[in-house]
């Protein structure tokens, strides 16, 4: 389980179409998608982009503080941090800590509904409760699902990130204990 989740922190260092300096779009491919949370409009400015390069290569504790300076930096500079929360979000989950990597996650659906970010929100709950699932918190799980569905009958959810998390819902309610 945890190596799954380093294989998919790696992979998105490395994913085409994502690389820093670039933002997310309407464009975004559900290969993207289906990878994490890629980055908001302007949010992997050049310090950002230190902090998360710095933290990729860091390991441990000090990801945990790198990556949070990520997010803290995003915000102060006015950016969702969806792509910074993510990488925290997969390091506390790498360090089998699911219950602070569930918690960035419901941070980050949070802040995306009070942005109106009805993509980030719904992608941030769907892997909250796939964290919380992998976890056996059943009732945490059973919660974020329940939020998953009312944003899933939105009119307003992009097309590509309802297809992906219709695509691992099977998968992700396989996942619970």
């Amino acid at each position: 389980m945890k190596s799954r989740i380093a294989c998919f922190t790696i992979v998105l260092a490395f994913l085409p179409g994502l690389a820093f300096g670039q933002t997310m779009s309407a464009s975004v491919t559900r290969e993207q998608l289906s990878a994490g949370i890629p980055p908001s409009d302007g949010e992997l400015t050049a310090a950002v982009q230190a902090y998360i390069s710095r933290a990729a290569t860091a390991g441990g504790a000090k990801s945990v503080a790198l990556f949070r300076e990520a997010v803290k930096t995003a915000r102060q500079q006015g950016h969702l941090p969806s792509f910074s929360s993510w990488r925290l979000a997969n390091q506390y989950f790498a360090d089998s800590d699911a219950v602070r990597a569930g918690g960035v996650l419901d941070d980050l659906a949070k802040e995306a509904a009070e942005r109106g970010d009805l993509g980030v929100q719904a992608l941030a709950i769907h892997y909250a409760a796939w964290v919380y699932g992998q976890a056996g918190l059943r009732h945490e799980f059973e919660n974020r699902t329940a939020k998953l569905q009312k944003l899933m009958q939105s009119q307003y959810l992009p097309v590509a990130v309802r297809d992906v998390i219709n695509e691992s819902v099977p998968n992700q309610i396989a996942g619970t204990r």
